[in-house]
């Protein structure tokens, strides 16, 4: 077999994994406020929150674990861990999900997807400094 022929394929699989990837990315984070629509009728809202945070955290640690990628954590690490995953699941998803209660599905998303902008324009406040043209063109796609 000649190295063209290897090389398209493995270029074939790279390109399959990648909108295998995208693919799952978009049904799994599209249907992520659909899904908390319906929680949120039957289950207290903060709640829903913990324990789906709390399941995502055991699935990537058993998944640091298994790829042998697990490190004992530091102090500081688990500090600042704990500190911003309080943050998370208090402002950011926790007040999400108890908007969910009133708020379409929709209005969720798009609300969500407006973190990235809001960062950069923060910081470009806070810093008085203009971001990047690349930054920018990131946070608005």
């Amino acid at each position: 077999m000649k190295k063209s022929q290897i090389w398209g394929m493995n270029q074939q699989n790279h390109q399959l994994k990648i909108w295998a990837g995208l693919i799952t990315l978009y049904l799994v984070w599209g249907s992520t406020y659909l899904a908390l629509r319906f929680v949120v009728e039957t289950v207290p809202s903060m709640m829903a929150s913990g324990f789906r945070n709390l399941i995502a955290g055991i699935i990537l640690f058993t998944f640091s674990i298994i790829s042998k990628k697990y490190q004992k954590p530091t102090r500081k690490m688990l500090v600042t861990s704990i500190f911003t995953g309080f943050l998370m699941l208090t402002f950011g998803n926790g007040l999400f999900t108890i908007a969910a209660k009133w708020m379409p599905s929709s209005y969720s998303a798009l609300f969500s997807a407006l973190g990235s902008v809001i960062l950069v324009s923060l910081l470009w406040i806070i810093n008085h400094e203009k971001p990047k043209p690349k930054v920018l063109a990131g946070a608005f796609l």
